[in-house]
């Protein structure tokens, strides 16, 4: 007896409110059967991250971050765990330091969407500050959809490319 192994595709979503400056991140998940899924959510080290339920909250100077976690599954707050390592950043080698990491998870049957909206408040004079050592990126390509800042592709073959992009070889 022998047992299929199930095609299983992700998709996701990230979606400006223009309004609020929110950001939407939905996850859709395509299966038949039942899965145990994870994400996780890493921060730097320089961050106050706390948990309620599924609300983490991420303080940085005189930014916050309010972060909303899919609900019906278990969140997590981890910092520096050494059995089954997480929580750690290694910015050398042979070095690591204790960071937050939020682990979300939780088992799904059949097709689940998941939903994490981050909304973004900074304090008045921070803001200045923020930009000022933000770096722009110029390979940046705008979706030229509005509201979607970016998709994720599964199978990168068929996830469209800029025209300077080089051609990714197709599977025969």
């Amino acid at each position: 007896l022998t047992q299929e192994r199930e095609m299983i595709r992700h998709k996701r979503e990230l979606l400006l409110d223009h309004a609020t400056f929110a950001v939407t991140v939905v996850d859709e998940i395509f299966c038949r059967g039942s899965h145990t899924i994870e994400m996780f959510w890493h921060f730097a080290e320089s961050c106050e991250v706390t948990l309620d339920g599924t609300r983490a909250t991420v303080r940085r100077g005189g930014a916050r971050l309010e972060m909303q976690l899919p609900q019906g599954l278990r969140c997590e707050l981890v910092r520096g765990r050494e059995a089954v390592p997480l929580g750690w950043v290694s910015r050398r080698f042979d070095q690591r330091s204790p960071t937050s990491t939020l682990l979300v998870q939780g088992t799904i049957s059949g097709n689940a969407r998941l939903v994490t909206r981050l909304e973004l408040s900074i304090a008045e004079g921070s803001l200045a500050k923020i930009a000022k050592g933000a770096k722009r990126n110029p390979d940046r390509q705008d979706l030229g959809e509005p509201g979607v800042l970016a998709r994720v592709y599964p199978d990168p073959a068929n996830a469209p490319r800029p025209a300077s992009a080089p051609s990714v070889p197709r599977p025969a």
